[in-house]
């Protein structure tokens, strides 16, 4: 039995204890913490600040839980890691501390130590690897679980390495990174750490890399370019290697600036830039094509809301109805098409923002489906009529002069690419050919998807006969000695699909004129075989009066399949 002067110590609590309370109000606060760190967004940065506040964060545990939640998030979200890398900075100068003043638990203190858990749980992961049973784990395979995790490193570094950019994490600590990732201790360095270390580089080189750091950075850049040499590691590791050194060399100014997430306001202002670069590099190629009826910009007026904007609401909302929309349009089929028609008119598309994300929802999807094309063709012309337009009588836009701006941001984007890559493609960039021809593997079909969609929209009358034109010269090359191949397949696709409407008496003239430069190209040696023959299958198919040899299949009903 306890002495009776033990019991009188007891502390008498100024609230009753409840079983279960405590839990599920911790419980509750870290699923509202949750709620308000996935959205976190640049357009709603200060909303959320002030409902982080607001939750009563009156212990370690919860404020601890803080950061789980960021880390958790942020990891997997390498776009919007200085996003969540200032709002930590903004956490610690807002947020309370707990604990006596010999031993103080602040928010910036519990960031360090999740640093450096996330740092070292690499090793520790892989040790548990080894001994994970089966339990749970059976439903991601190995490769699966392993890319999870390689991506989760990573999103870690760049945390780290924007934490100290905000001056959250100090430079000793930065440098014991560096010297973990490049294995002082170890006589192998492990090609996980060499492409965390050149993902950490990258990030704050630039701050980093001053003059009383030379001595460090020198050493650590002498050991990378050894690396960078060394056979036994993979290629794309060494080629990771060759381009942080090259960036330093560069005085850490990127080739390419990483583009991080925007606002509404500064997307609208790059679409804009963005068209002018665009009408300069066509009037530099011959004259420009303008897809629009009316040859009208779209910027004259400004349509002006009738509600006011408020931070934060309409992005959640919008990005709701976008993904609804996403979901309609992959399901597209000839067998669900009129259900699939009703549920996007019951979505509520009250912008201009909502109706140019239908359009960008469809070409998406149809472009890289080319079975499914005329199906799509057919959902632009009803909704053409179904859905409204927005702005004033003199400045309409509707989702037909929508659809028309996209097709020509399509049929112009592959050059724009072309050109981009071209610039910024350095000698050892070109000799990673798996990669470059995937990219351009994926730009070709979806050019010839476009086109198959620009021809199904004609026939619809959705696009007029002297788009088509254009379209045919600007493929032909008619400003051009050489055509790209690429740009003559798309133009045998775009005959083929067409050839039976276009051809008619009164533009006998003009296609006479383009058939007569395809059988200058089909005659030409210095093309490949497979071109000169798409060329001559599409000279025959004219001269058969557009009947096909094999007819086409289209997606069909189930009924039709049976």
């Amino acid at each position: 039995m306890l002495p009776y002067h033990t019991l009188m110590m007891l502390h008498r609590a100024e609230r009753r204890y409840e079983v279960g309370k405590v839990r599920d109000e911790e419980h509750g606060k870290q699923r509202r913490l949750r709620s308000i760190v996935n959205k976190l967004t640049p357009r709603n940065f200060e909303t959320l600040l002030d409902q982080v506040k607001q939750v009563n964060i009156d212990n370690a545990d919860t404020l601890s839980g803080v950061i789980g939640q960021i880390f958790d998030t942020a990891s997997m979200e390498p776009l919007f890691v200085e996003v969540y890398a200032s709002f930590c900075s903004r956490l610690a100068v807002e947020l309370p501390c707990f604990g006596d003043d010999y031993e103080k638990i602040s928010f910036k203190r519990l960031l360090l130590n999740k640093c450096q858990k996330e740092f070292e749980r690499r090793g520790r992961e892989e040790e548990e690897a080894a001994n994970r049973t089966e339990e749970g784990d059976n439903k991601l395979t190995d490769e699966e679980r392993e890319e999870k995790r390689r991506r989760r490193v990573l999103g870690n570094i760049r945390i780290i390495g924007e934490l100290y950019k905000k001056r959250m994490l100090t430079e000793r600590i930065i440098h014991e990174c560096i010297k973990k990732l490049l294995g002082y201790n170890q006589k192998n360095s492990d090609e996980e750490n060499i492409e965390a270390l050149c993902t950490l580089m990258s990030t704050i080189g630039v701050m980093i890399d001053h003059p009383k750091a030379k001595v460090h950075m020198d050493v650590y850049f002498d050991k990378m370019f050894q690396l960078s040499n060394n056979m036994t590691l993979c290629s794309r590791v060494r080629f990771m290697l060759k381009d942080a050194i090259d960036l330093r060399r560069n005085k850490w100014h990127q080739r390419r600036k990483v583009e991080g997430p925007k606002m509404i306001k500064e997307l609208h202002r790059d679409a804009v830039q963005e068209r002018w670069a665009q009408s300069s590099r066509l009037r530099r190629a011959g004259q420009p094509m303008n897809f629009r009826s009316n040859g009208s910009t779209g910027l004259q007026k400004m349509h002006k809301v009738e509600r006011k904007y408020e931070v934060g609401k309409i992005t959640d909302r919008e990005e709701a109805k976008q993904r609804r929309l996403k979901s309609i349009v992959n399901k597209l089929t000839p067998h669900n098409f009129e259900t699939l028609f009703d549920q996007v008119k019951q979505v509520n598309i009250d912008n201009v923002d909502t109706l140019f994300g239908v359009i960008g929802q469809i070409f998406d999807t149809a472009l890289m489906e080319p079975t499914f094309v005329e199906v799509y063709a057919n959902f632009c012309s009803r909704l053409a009529v179904e859905l409204p337009g927005f702005g004033d009588g003199d400045v309409k836009i509707t989702f037909k002069r929508l659809l028309l701006t996209k097709c020509q941001e399509e049929f112009e984007r592959g050059e724009k690419e072309e050109e981009e890559e071209a610039a910024n493609r350095t000698e050892e960039e070109s000799e990673i050919k798996e990669t470059y021809e995937e990219r351009e593997e994926k730009r070709r079909r979806r050019m010839l998807g476009n086109i198959r969609l620009i021809g199904e929209l004609y026939k619809k009358r959705i696009l007029t006969e002297r788009i088509m034109h254009e379209c045919i010269k600007k493929l032909l090359g008619f400003n051009l000695k050489n055509p790209d191949e690429k740009n003559i397949e798309a133009l045998c696709i775009l005959m083929s699909t067409i050839g039976d409407l276009i051809d008619h008496p009164k533009a006998k003239v003009h296609m006479d004129v383009y058939f007569d430069k395809m059988f200058q190209l089909s005659n030409n040696m210095t093309r490949s075989s497979r071109v000169r023959f798409m060329l001559k299958d599409v000279i025959d198919l004219r001269r058969n009066k557009w009947q096909q040899t094999r007819k086409v299949e289209s997606p069909k009903n189930i009924e039709e399949v049976h």
